[in-house]
């Protein structure tokens, strides 16, 4: 299902016709394929983020600027497109508009980062300060185990980009060797796919609780039902994408402070007044981050209907509405992180048996003992929880062998 309502009702050769807005236009010409939708309108939203840069920011806190970027990451299994949905964006959009912001897809450390980051300093040509151009990084790990590690340097980039997603304030890097790299107002957005079992390999249980996880939108999606073996593109697709284009080309010249409608601002008090508390404290951190999250999105949200730099109603609501999404993404996360080992492989075999919907007893083995190193004890144990649990129910194959069959939904409530 998808999160972007503005979607529903695009009539699909007309689209053009019947709204301005960015993330509708671009998901209208993405069409209909197996990969999630999430995953397309997280990639644009992103894609907007690193093109603004921190040109464009909200007045949260007096004199303190609250800047548009985002961290997302696309969680799901494999082959699922969440390469696609960056890649689609990147491609289509950044690469064909030429846009001028720095880019860095692929494997990097947080030591390379700084490199980056502090490799160019150019004038800025309305006040004559210096800048440094790259502190604006789009930092692309598609595929994020393969891109920054694990161990400790995926805990030294990730503990970097941390920090540097306020942008606050300047900071530096400094090393015996290579002395004091200041670093210049960093406005980084980060955009990552991986799966759940990469996800948990790279990032600690420290880097969850500690607040590290709660600056990032984990956008959790799974297989489909419905199969699509070309994706279902609009006739309009490409009047659609070269508006979108010259749009993007337009990106890098908006900039300014963002204002809010006295509506807007009365459902942001009350929305964030209202707002239940978790029980949990461990989300706390992210809880109160979503407040910023919300401000982020709407300032989006307000660029992507390109009328003027002011968030109106609908704007913070569509955010908050989101941000509730984000919280969930949060709870699967510590859920995910709690899990013993035990619970990992049971789910595993669970999962084999879903997809597969029957399966004998030796190709299992076979199968869980080749990738997992689950022997036939564990195996055992296993599908006896599962069969306890009413997911799993053993039988007699055909050639008398046993098989294992998952118990589809409709199928349990008929023995309820």
């Amino acid at each position: 299902m998808s999160l972007w309502k503005g979607y529903v009702g695009i009539e699909q050769d007309n689209a053009l016709a019947q709204t301005t807005n960015f993330v509708t236009l671009y998901l209208h010409a993405c069409g209909i394929s197996e990969v999630p939708q999430n995953y397309h309108m997280w990639s644009c939203l992103s894609f907007l983020s690193a093109a603004l840069e921190n040109r464009i920011w909200f007045e949260k806190h007096k004199k303190k600027k609250l800047l548009p970027n985002i961290y997302v990451f696309l969680v799901g299994p494999g082959s699922l497109g969440k390469g696609h949905a960056i890649g689609s964006v990147y491609n289509d959009l950044h690469r064909e508009a030429k846009l001028p912001n720095k880019v860095h897809p692929g494997k990097i450390t947080s030591k390379g980062l700084i490199d980056v980051m502090t490799s160019r300093v150019e004038t800025n040509y309305q006040t004559g300060e210096p800048y440094m151009p790259y502190a604006n990084i789009w930092v692309i790990t598609d595929e994020l185990k393969s891109d920054i590690g694990t161990g400790h340097l995926a805990a030294d980039f990730i503990s970097t980009m941390t920090q540097m997603y306020t942008g606050y304030f300047d900071t530096s890097d400094t090393t015996r060797t290579h002395g004091s790299k200041p670093i210049q107002k960093p406005c980084p957005v980060w955009t990552a796919g991986t799966t759940e079992e990469w996800l948990m390999q790279v990032f600690t249980q420290d880097d969850i609780y500690s607040g590290a996880a709660a600056r990032i939108v984990f956008s959790f999606e799974d297989y489909g039902p419905t199969r699509y073996w070309r994706a279902e593109a609009p006739k309009d697709e490409k009047q659609v994408m070269d508006y979108l284009v010259a749009r993007s080309k337009m990106l890098p010249y908006i900039e300014g402070q963002i204002y809010m409608t006295d509506k807007a601002e009365d459902f942001e008090r009350s929305w964030y007044l209202g707002r239940r508390s978790p029980n949990d404290r461990a989300m706390w951190p992210a809880w109160k981050r979503g407040h910023d999250l919300a401000l982020k999105l709407a300032m989006l949200f307000a660029v992507a209907d390109g009328g003027p730099l002011v968030i109106n109603y609908n704007h913070i609501f569509r955010a908050t509405e989101l941000v509730k999404q984000s919280q969930d993404g949060i709870a699967r996360l510590f859920t995910l992180a709690g899990r013993s080992p035990e619970t990992i492989s049971i789910n595993y075999v669970e999962n084999l048996i879903r997809k597969k919907k029957r399966v004998t007893h030796t190709r299992l083995l076979n199968h869980v003992s080749s990738t997992r190193g689950i022997k036939a004890e564990g195996l055992r144990r296993y599908i006896n929880e599962a069969v306890q649990k009413g997911l799993v129910r053993r039988t007699t194959g055909k050639y008398g062998g046993v098989e294992y069959v998952w118990i589809e939904r409709e199928e349990k409530k008929e023995d309820s």
